[in-house]
């Protein structure tokens, strides 16, 4: 089962988040899936797994809805002890003011950050 929010999407087609969105999927060395059942990527799936086994120690997140699905595993990889930064401009709310509500309450737990910083501090290739 598969859980989408339509009335999200509008928000992050805007054209700065459609080419942000267009640089992240242009760097993926490898491409995995895991299909959610519930609101956290981590609930009753692999990733946990797969992150461990793949060495990666820290986590950029972005999505759909700030307040579900993003909140959520956000909130899971940090009692997973997985240090975890949300990628504000790579997700998107109902309302602008509950992605900013949103995003206040999960400083607690991660850092905020930019689609831009991300990408700036990944190594080139070559």
């Amino acid at each position: 089962m598969r859980r989408s929010l339509i009335s999200a999407w509008p928000r992050l087609r805007r054209p700065h988040c459609a080419a942000a969105a267009s640089r992240l999927w242009s760097i993926r060395h490898v491409h995995v899936c895991v299909d959610k059942v519930a609101y956290s990527a981590f609930f009753q799936t692999q990733l946990d797994w797969l992150l461990r086994h793949a060495d990666i120690r820290a986590l950029s997140v972005c999505g759909i809805v700030t307040n579900g699905g993003v909140a959520s595993t956000v909130r899971e990889a940090h009692l997973r002890e997985y240090p975890v930064e949300v990628l504000a401009d790579g997700c998107a709310a109902l309302t602008p003011g509950a992605h900013d509500s949103a995003l206040a309450d999960l400083r607690t737990v991660a850092a905020i950050g930019s689609i831009d910083a991300a990408l700036a501090r990944l190594p080139t290739p070559g």
